[in-house]
């Protein structure tokens, strides 16, 4: 039976185009609970580390990338209108997808999650969902594991998943689907997804629960999580049914010769728009284990100091940070998520640790500065240049710096260095 989650894929995808559409599918399914315990939301068992009833119209804890959602009446609502993305079988979906600032990393203890869905059966051809979505590491490569449940055909399945995508290709791969089949008759309550992940064996699994969480069924096997370099994920509750134009209400008006683009909104590392460096350098240095690289670049824009965001524990802010050549394909990118590894530092905060370490800071007048350090790159110096150094910010800030041999000011066998500045700088 057809699966739905390339939808969910869509966070990350870039560049497709979605077929034109003048409809939106129209659905409302509606989440009341949902808590996590263990990893970074505290030690596992006793009291709750992470639960939302979802009672604060802000949603300070979530943010919604893709289409509409809401809170009233103590629920979090995934709504149409959604965004028209394309799906596995060349039918546009109409996505609604809210992701939490909070995340949980690889190496930070087991957790278990759990999302509490208001009872419904979706209509033909809906999908509800509770996802994790992982990232971290050296390249595109994301993994998407979670739980739904769809109808099809008239046959309603509740199934687990897991898809790898690699976004240098870009391309995606079923790794597992396990599914069982369910009817309005065994649903007597509110219906529990639920995930728990064992850090030692580095896999998780899914079970849920038809009777309001009095008893759970886990027939699925459990599935490698985190692997090849993603270290960090976070949660995704939503929604992707197709574009149907049966059931919609028309939100746009398009001619039948005419066609729509979609392009997705940049995912890590593919920001344009990042602040350039007043005065920057660049420092290669050959080691045993691999070459160290410390870049450090002031910044002087006009206006506000740039929002660093809240990266320390219990805050919602992550830091990415990416290099490619020149503008070319992208060959290191590390997420460093929000929690204890974070330690403030004058004016700004700072994250050290093996092999990476960053240092952020802002002040009055737009001031900013950044200093990152990475050790056992894979980046022969003969080949380094062009070289592209960006880090950004989950708030939306971003610096970058763009060296090229006429920047070199240091070239020898075991160390390259280039500076740059501009004017006033």
């Amino acid at each position: 039976m057809a699966t739905h989650w390339l939808g969910i894929s869509a966070i990350i995808l870039m560049g497709f185009a979605a077929p034109a559409s003048g409809f939106h599918t129209v659905f409302d399914f509606t989440i009341d609970r949902f808590e996590a315990d263990g990893n970074s939301h505290g030690p596992l068992g006793g009291e709750l580390g992470f639960v939302d009833d979802f009672n604060d119209p802000a949603l300070p804890d979530w943010y919604t990338p893709f289409g509409t959602s809401s809170v009233s009446g103590g629920r979090l609502h995934v709504q149409s209108p959604g965004r028209h993305l394309p799906g596995p079988d060349g039918l546009a979906l109409d996505l609604t997808e809210v992701a939490s600032r909070p995340n949980v990393y690889k190496g930070g203890g087991d957790f278990i999650a759990t999302a509490i869905f208001d009872p419904v059966i979706p209509p033909d051809q809906h999908f509800y969902h509770f996802t994790m979505y992982t990232y971290g590491g050296p390249t595109y490569f994301n993994e998407l594991f979670g739980i739904d449940i769809h109808s099809l055909d008239g046959v309603t399945i509740v199934e687990q998943h897991l898809v790898e995508l690699d976004l240098t290709i870009p391309v995606y791969r079923t790794v597992q689907t396990e599914s069982q089949v369910v009817t309005a008759h065994d649903i007597t309550g509110q219906i529990y997804f639920r995930v728990a992940y064992d850090d030692t064996a580095g896999t998780i699994m899914s079970s849920f629960s038809l009777d309001g969480g009095r008893t759970f069924q886990s027939p699925f096997s459990p599935a490698p999580i985190m692997t090849q370099g993603r270290d960090y994920a976070q949660y995704i509750l939503g929604a992707d049914p197709r574009v149907s134009a049966a059931a919609s209400t028309t939100t746009t008006t398009t001619s039948p010769a005419s066609t729509t683009t979609t392009t997705f909104p940049p995912g890590p590392c593919a920001r344009l728009a990042c602040e350039q460096g007043v005065k920057s350098r660049l420092d290669l240095r050959a080691g045993p284990k691999g070459q160290l690289l410390h870049w450090v670049s002031s910044h002087d824009a006009t206006g506000s100091p740039p929002d660093l965001g809240n990266p320390l524990p219990g805050g919602d802010t992550g830091y990415t940070v990416c290099m490619r050549h020149g503008t070319g394909p992208l060959f290191y990118e590390h997420y460093l998520g929000p929690g204890g590894r974070w330690k403030t530092a004058k004016t700004g905060f700072k994250y050290a640790t093996d092999p990476i370490a960053l240092l952020v800071k802002s002040s009055a007048g737009g001031r900013s500065r950044v200093l990152v350090r990475i050790q056992q790159l894979a980046l022969p110096l003969e080949s380094a240049l062009p070289i592209t150094v960006q880090v950004e910010a989950d708030t939306g800030a971003c610096w970058a710096g763009s060296y090229s041999q006429s920047d070199v000011r240091m070239n020898r066998s075991r160390r390259l260095v280039a500076v740059q500045r501009v004017a006033g700088g």
